[in-house]
């Protein structure tokens, strides 16, 4: 097989035999995936199972495979992750779970380096509320999206992501950047929202009603959800006594 059906090489050939070892000793079916070769030298995926054959004394003789090719169903499965991962309203951003695995995820790789790491996040709960009650569910959704979509035009990059959580809240993550880089992103999102909003035939000072938080990995015990935590609470602070426009979520009021 090693050549023809398989790659040939030492991990390949190991496999073979401690597949062959398994069913011999127990001869039960195996069901495993592999590569297989095709006549021109590529590879495909394949979903194989492997039974032993056995003589009149019970005794394994050699092995049947049945393979199936599994390639695409590979590929489907990948795309379908990556559709899960993201939002199901608002086009190329994370959804919170996703957008949670991998702050916690960057966090914990920038405390190791002691590398930096910060947060933006723009909370439009009152004026989506406001949209929705006083002009149409449409222009609500149309808020969230055209915030949403100017961070990632704006901020994405290789190490920059969005994502929203809490339903309302679009949260930008540097996850190689000072603090300093949240703080100017945050004044040039929060101008640009307003902007988007007014565009909706929505006055000046109701479009004013968004808060805008920032805040940075901070000592070696600080961790992923105490720093969301801190961004939930200035914005909870924030809406609750209608002081809306921008803050570090670090400021005591």
């Amino acid at each position: 097989m090693p050549g023809t059906l398989v790659e040939n090489n030492e991990s390949r050939i190991a496999k073979l035999k401690e597949n062959l070892s398994q069913l011999i000793k127990n001869q039960a079916t195996l069901n495993v995936e592999n590569l297989m070769c095709k006549k021109d030298g590529s590879f495909f995926n394949v979903r194989c199972r492997k039974r032993p054959i056995l003589n009149e004394v019970l005794k394994c003789v050699g092995i049947s495979y049945l393979c199936e090719d599994i390639t695409e169903t590979k590929i489907w499965k990948q795309k379908l992750n990556t559709y899960a991962s993201h939002d199901f309203l608002i086009a190329d951003i994370l959804n919170e779970e996703a957008l949670t695995k991998r702050v916690e995820h960057d966090f914990n790789r920038a405390k190791r380096y002691n590398q930096p790491f910060s947060l933006l996040v723009i909370e439009l709960k009152d004026i989506y509320d406001f949209a929705n009650k006083g002009i149409s569910f449409e222009t609500g959704d149309t808020i969230l999206k055209n915030a949403a979509e100017y961070c990632v035009k704006t901020f994405k990059n290789e190490d920059t992501y969005v994502g929203r959580f809490d339903k309302t809240k679009i949260g930008v993550v540097f996850s190689r950047e000072e603090r300093s880089e949240a703080a100017q992103a945050a004044e040039k999102l929060y101008k640009a929202v307003i902007e988007q909003i007014r565009k909706l035939n929505i006055d000046q000072y109701n479009a004013e009603m968004i808060a805008v938080s920032y805040t940075d990995r901070k000592n070696f015990n600080d961790t992923a959800d105490n720093m969301l935590g801190r961004v939930r609470r200035h914005i909870g602070n924030a809406l609750r006594s209608h002081k809306y426009g921008i803050k570090s979520s670090d400021s005591k009021d």
